[in-house]
């Protein structure tokens, strides 16, 4: 009986621990793209974001699966225009001349 409440309470703290986890991932990632993206945005005046934008994911057809884009994107759930994710996506999917 011992047990099997230890092995219970040990599938319980795992799916803890792995919620937790999951959930830290995605705010670093979307500190990552934020911080990143907005330099790269705001502090070199657009011109570093055809170069840093594929880096952390973001490529013509959209955010790349699995890509540190993604993670943020998930993050956040629901995104604004102007954020720094929709620029980055809009800078990447903007036909060049």
């Amino acid at each position: 009986m011992i047990k099997l409440t230890l092995i219970v309470l040990l599938r319980r703290w795992n799916r803890v621990i792995s919620s937790l986890f999951c959930l830290n991932m995605g705010l670093i990632s979307a500190l990552i793209v934020g911080a990143v993206g907005g330099v790269a945005i705001y502090g070199t005046g657009g011109l570093l974001t055809p170069v840093v934008a594929p880096m952390m994911g973001f490529s013509g057809s959209g955010i790349v699966a699995g890509s540190m884009g993604a993670a943020a994107q998930s993050y956040y759930g629901n995104l604004v225009a102007g954020s720094i994710i929709s620029q980055m996506t809009a800078a990447m999917m903007a036909p060049t001349p």
